[in-house]
């Protein structure tokens, strides 16, 4: 999860500093970023599903 928001501008000491919740807040938006991700090439590459 650190890698995903370093390099989006978070800092270390912040993400190391979060709650549990913020935790799980976190992750959820990253897995939508990537399912977000896959409709994109999904479209791009004409696949259905």
């Amino acid at each position: 999860m650190f890698a995903f928001y370093l390099v989006r501008g978070y800092k270390i000491n912040d993400l190391i500093a979060l709650t549990e919740t913020e935790k799980v807040v976190l992750h959820c938006a990253r897995e939508n970023y990537y399912e977000e991700e896959m409709e994109k090439y999904k479209i791009l590459l004409g696949e259905r599903g």
